[in-house]
Formats: structure tokens, C-alpha cells, sequence
């Protein structure tokens, strides 16, 4: 009898392991599941974050002289005007003369639906700019020099094949854009505005013009590096207030 009861506890206390044993593997695999669900959209969360503080460089301005006036204060700034493409290559360097000491520049900026620039889209993923003018703090907006062609993309800024296409649509009709938010969203463009940073600046700055991926343009004083202190000391400084760009 006892034999009996001995065996039978035995086959319950078995059976129970078993099926505890079977229970344990059953979640601690369910939630090992969880965790790397867990640990993947954290992971995809990074990747957003770096997306949207993703810093394009687009521009740098080099200040090469400035004129004082009879009374001493700074009546014109001779400086150094460079794009940069996508991957920081310089463009040509154009050389300006502006009134005063503090330099403004101004672009049209478009910037697009968080949908896009979360997921790092190619042509979406990041705001984009068109520069308009330079000018000093002397001078009226519409009497500064241009920079870029509105309506027109140059090869320079392209980023799309086969002409740039959707971005020459962008710029073309970029303040119908503006005006329509209906519009814009079927192109995915969240804000189309006009921007301008502007800095009082002094001889032998280097200042960097820089877009974030869901930003407009930002202004920043940055070391010399040795390519732009030899445009530095091959610049012909101090050119007259109104002065033309030289072809």
C-alpha cells in the first residue's frame, strides 16, 4: 500500500517538474522574446535621435579685412563666401564687401514631414536650403549681393539623380508651398519658409553655415583648418563697400 502511495507521489511530483519545467521554458523564452523586442526598438529609437540631430555642414564664411570709418567703427568687412556639398566638398570661393561689421545670410529652407526625416528618407530625410543673399547691417536686404538662383537648383546642392528633379519642383514652386500647407503636405514638406542667421564678425573668423535634419540654418564660429588659412593669406582684403563678386 504504501509502495503504492510512494509511486504514485512520486509520478505527481515527476509530473509536476515536468510540467513546471515545460512552464518556465515556455516564458523564459517569451520573455526573452520581449526583451529583444525591447532592446530592437530601443535600438531604432537611437537611430531616430541620431537622424533628427543629424548636422549638415552647407556653408563656410571667411573674413579676410575690415575698413573703419573716420570715427573709428567698422564701415565695411571683406569676406569669403563658400558652399559645401553633401559630403563637405567646397565649391568656388566668392569674394564680398558688405557695410558694417555684421553679416547676415539669408536662404529659403524647406523642411519635411517627421514621418520622413525619422526614418532617414533619401530625399526627405533632411531639411534642405536654397541660399538667397549676403549682406551687413548697413545695408538694405534687397541691395545684397545673391547667392543662388531662386527657381533653380544649382549642381553644386543636388542631391537627386537625373537632374534633381524633385527638387527643382521644391524650389520652383517653393512659396506656393509656403502659402498652401494642403499643398505641401503631398509633397511632404512640413514648413517652407524664409530664414537668416547673421553674426558680428572680425578678421581671420571662420564661420560655419550648418543645417540639422529637422532644423534650418545655424551659424557657428569653427577653428581655422590649414585649406582655409591658405585662402586667407591669399586674399586680397579690404575691398570697397558695394563692390561687385569677381567672375
Amino acid at each position: 500500500m504504501f509502495r503504492i502511495l510512494g509511486r504514485f507521489a512520486v509520478s505527481i511530483f515527476g509530473g509536476a517538474v515536468l510540467i513546471g519545467t515545460a512552464w518556465w521554458a515556455v516564458n523564459h523564452s517569451a520573455l526573452e522574446r520581449r526583451v529583444a523586442e525591447l532592446e530592437a526598438e530601443r535600438a531604432e529609437l537611437q537611430r531616430v535621435i541620431g537622424r533628427l540631430k543629424h548636422e549638415r555642414r552647407v556653408a563656410q564664411l571667411l573674413v579676410t579685412g575690415q575698413q573703419p570709418d573716420e570715427a573709428g567703427k567698422v564701415a565695411a568687412t571683406a569676406l569669403e563666401f563658400v558652399a559645401l556639398d553633401a559630403s563637405g566638398r567646397r565649391g568656388p570661393w566668392r569674394r564680398f564687401s558688405i557695410e558694417g561689421d555684421v553679416c547676415y545670410v539669408d536662404a529659403l529652407v524647406v523642411r519635411f514631414l517627421d514621418s520622413y526625416v525619422e526614418k532617414g528618407a533619401p530625399l526627405r530625410g533632411h531639411s534642405l536650403h536654397l541660399f538667397r543673399r549676403i549682406y551687413g547691417e548697413g545695408q538694405a536686404p534687397s541691395s545684397g549681393f545673391a547667392l543662388d538662383d531662386e527657381g533653380g537648383i544649382p549642381t553644386f546642392y543636388q542631391i537627386e539623380s537625373e537632374g534633381g528633379r524633385f527638387e527643382k519642383k521644391l524650389w520652383q514652386r517653393f512659396w506656393e508651398y509656403a502659402a498652401d500647407p494642403r499643398l505641401a503636405a503631398e509633397q511632404g514638406v512640413r514648413v517652407a519658409q524664409g530664414e537668416a542667421v547673421y553674426q558680428r564678425v572680425r578678421p581671420g573668423q571662420l564661420w560655419q553655415i550648418a543645417t540639422r535634419a529637422d532644423g534650418g540654418l545655424e551659424m557657428t564660429l569653427v577653428p581655422l583648418d590649414p585649406i582655409v588659412a591658405r585662402q586667407l593669406a591669399g586674399s586680397s582684403a579690404n575691398l570697397a563697400v558695394g563692390a561687385k563678386r569677381p567672375p
